[in-house]
């Protein structure tokens, strides 16, 4: 019997095991990956934390990169019509909705599907085991989208866009950036990042990221960000308040991007804004506290609060990041989200150099 890889979570703060599981055969309408790239999301690390429950055991993993290693019968193209051959490098929609439930009938609207199925958020228990990209290969169950990778885009291109340059795409596609807009991102992680091209391609005037990690801040530079307030040289909120609005001629910035996931940033948040403006919550998207907040910014500033999430869902949203970094791809150092690489077997030191922000966003090579 062969035997593949994969590194298990068996609870919060554990250790990641490395164990193995038998190589599945393939049902009809399904597809085996041979895992090329996994890349750690902020949110595996809210989970390896338990600040979101999972069911343990748990192979997590969500963003990555694969090669066609094995396609069940009936299986003889991606989601756009491709021919699609064993080998071929691709990308999956990591959230499945039922198609059957009020939300995805009725309201039509597949983001609340009450019956969403999840790579890298379930249990492995169960065969085949293989649904989270931290191993050596991934089993894409019947009906999961697929796309096939432009040649011109690298693993390190394509593999973190799989979940946070979509959740961008579809949180400013509901906010629009409009022509002239100052907007500031709070936050210059990968969310962060994604955001500074997206919101210099769709017309924004000035972007200002507010920021901690030199490495960060030089990231959000080599992005594009036409100002970056350093947290450790305006230390209070009073401070990087003040500097929004003198860069901002006054006024505060036109739209908010929080992508910190800390709580904590959104009292500041709201001070900043100009009346009227828009501030999008992206980044908090597990348990991380409570904040207080002053809800007469809210009123009295006329400012509109928007929430965003993972839009794996709307599987529009994988070919649109396709197709965008596609055309971006030689304009932004999309390549450098990615900063540092580990063998599976080196997932627990990954995850704790993320803990610890000594790199930009880490990845898995199977």
């Amino acid at each position: 019997m062969v035997e593949v890889k994969a590194a298990v979570l068996t609870g919060p703060e554990k250790p990641f095991e490395i164990r193995s599981f038998p190589m599945p055969e393939v049902e009809k309408g399904a597809v085996l990956l041979k895992v090329e790239m996994a890349s750690i999301c902020g949110t595996d690390l809210h989970i390896y934390r338990g600040r979101r429950v999972v069911s343990y055991p748990s192979i997590l993993g969500h963003e990555g990169v694969g090669r066609v290693y094995r396609m069940g019968e009936g299986v003889t193209s991606d989601a756009t019509g491709n021919p699609l051959r064993e080998g071929d490098r691709v990308i999956f929609s990591h959230v499945i909705a039922c198609g059957k439930c009020y939300y995805c009938v009725v309201r039509q609207d597949p983001q609340g599907c009450l019956n969403r199925k999840y790579y890298g958020y379930a249990s492995c228990k169960d065969p085949p085991h293989l649904n989270g990209t931290y191993a050596e290969y991934i089993y894409l169950s019947p009906g999961t989208p697929i796309f096939k990778v432009p040649d011109n885009l690298s693993n390190e291109v394509v593999s973190p866009a799989t979940c946070a340059l979509i959740t961008m795409i579809e949180g400013l596609e509901t906010v629009k950036v409009e022509l002239a807009d100052n907007v500031v991102i709070q936050g210059a992680g990968a969310l962060g990042l994604y955001g500074i091209a997206l919101a210099k391609e769709m017309g924004a005037y000035k972007v200002i990221v507010v920021e901690q990690s030199d490495f960060r801040i030089r990231q959000a530079l080599e992005f594009g960000a036409d100002h970056v307030i350093d947290l450790k040289e305006y230390r209070t909120p009073e401070e990087r308040v003040k500097r929004v609005k003198e860069l901002t001629g006054g006024f505060g910035p036109d739209l908010i991007l929080e992508c910190t996931g800390s709580p904590s940033v959104i009292a500041e948040g709201l001070e900043m804004g100009r009346d009227p403006s828009r501030y999008l919550l992206i980044g908090t998207a597990s348990e991380a506290g409570l904040v207080s907040i002053n809800p007469t910014r809210i009123t009295l500033k006329r400012m509109r609060l928007y929430g965003g999430k993972a839009a794996a869902v709307h599987h529009i949203n994988l070919l649109k990041a396709l197709r965008f970094l596609e055309r971006h791809v030689d304009k932004y150092p999309f390549d450098k989200i990615i900063s540092h690489k580990f063998r599976l077997e080196e997932v627990n030191e990954a995850v704790q150099a993320m803990e610890r922000r000594e790199v930009g966003k880490a990845a898995l090579r199977p």
